[in-house]
């Protein structure tokens, strides 16, 4: 999932005809921003003509994919002592191949220097 701006069109072409005619007449006629769809509450929106509880789940729906919490949904289920002992590993593969690289280029300047 790309991530999605604040200032990006909501994306009103995945509401229903009903729930897109909703959104458009609560913000006069126009598109609304991701962020403004973020701003309302559920009370917010119950009190808008013409979005009910299915109304409003439709744009509970789409709004959690707009969500930056649900790029969190990806992270990798480790303890932050798991994490930690991965990375420490990371760095010593990181400082042996740095160690061989170095070895490899010192062996090869010396046999270029020697002939």
């Amino acid at each position: 999932m790309d991530l999605v701006s604040p200032d990006m069109p909501f994306p009103i072409d995945r509401c229903s005809k009903r729930v897109a005619n909703a959104l458009l007449r609560e913000f006069e006629g126009r598109v609304p921003t991701v962020a403004e769809v973020l701003a309302y509450r559920d009370n917010d929106w119950l009190g808008t003509p013409g979005v009910g509880r299915k109304a409003l789940d439709e744009i509970k729906i789409i709004k959690t994919t707009l969500e930056p919490a649900s790029v969190m949904t990806f992270r990798p289920k480790m303890s932050d002592a798991e994490l930690l002992l991965h990375l420490n590993g990371l760095v010593q593969d990181m400082e042996a191949i740095i160690g061989k690289i170095s070895q490899r280029d010192g062996s090869t300047s010396g046999s270029r220097g020697g002939a």
